[in-house]
């Protein structure tokens, strides 16, 4: 499903769930709940009326934040979109699963920093080989992002790749919208400037934003998905 498809659907539910409030409301009104000689609502039609349109508007709200939360781009910051979020999570899994149950349980709060790079560091080349397996650029991406995040070795060969598959000539062209094009080629050569400065052992953050943030930036409180980024590696 392409974006404009996304919203049109997301348009038609929400005017589909208005409908079936208004209804809602005539019912309530009209009920005559006053004048009804019953001791409970059990067994009356407009009560099951009113129940059918109550799960109903459940069940379409679920669909429209289904639909929301699929978005793909949200921000052209590195981590803006939702496969760069599950590539993050998975380098974090393999890290993870190197530590021992003790690690885990001394620090129930949060493992800090320093144990995660010391794991990091046993984990280097499969940390690399899962980045390599996804033919992926945004998967260098991410990875740049995740080992600065954790002041974390880079060899050379990496940073390397990393730079490579963060060219603003490839992504350039896949821009349409004059305003998408600054925006993501000032977070790239951010990017790009920190992982060539890059040191082991000091810190690097690069810009986040979740979709809250674009949406009160550009005072928008829907129509916030971008354009997406092929990130594709040819073979």
């Amino acid at each position: 499903m392409d974006r404009a498809e996304r919203e049109n659907n997301i348009l038609i539910i929400r005017q589909e769930i208005s409908n079936l409030l208004e209804d809602n409301d005539r019912l309530e009104a009209n009920c005559g709940q006053l004048n009804c000689d019953k001791d409970s609502c059990e067994g009356c039609s407009v009560a099951k009326k009113l129940r059918f349109i109550e799960d109903a508007v459940r069940e379409l709200r679920k669909v429209v934040g289904d639909l929301l939360i699929k978005a793909d781009t949200w921000s052209y910051t590195i981590m803006g979109n939702e496969r760069a979020g599950v590539l993050h999570d998975k380098l974090i899994d393999i890290v993870l699963r190197d530590l021992k149950d003790r690690d885990r349980e001394q620090y129930p709060l949060g493992l800090p920093d320093s144990l995660i790079r010391e794991s990091i560091e046993r984990c280097y080349k499969r940390l690399i080989c899962f980045t390599s397996l996804q033919l992926s650029r945004l998967a260098y991406q991410v990875l740049g992002v995740f080992l600065m995040r954790f002041s974390a070795k880079m060899t050379e060969d990496v940073r390397e790749r990393i730079l490579e598959f963060s060219r603003w000539e490839d992504e350039e062209v896949q821009l349409v919208h004059k305003r998408d094009r600054a925006e993501r080629e000032m977070y790239l050569l951010d990017f790009r400037e920190k992982i060539r400065g890059y040191k082991e052992g000091v810190k690097v953050e690069v810009p986040y934003e979740i979709m809250n943030d674009v949406m009160d930036r550009y005072n928008d409180n829907f129509f916030f998905e971008r354009d997406s980024i092929d990130y594709r590696i040819s073979i």
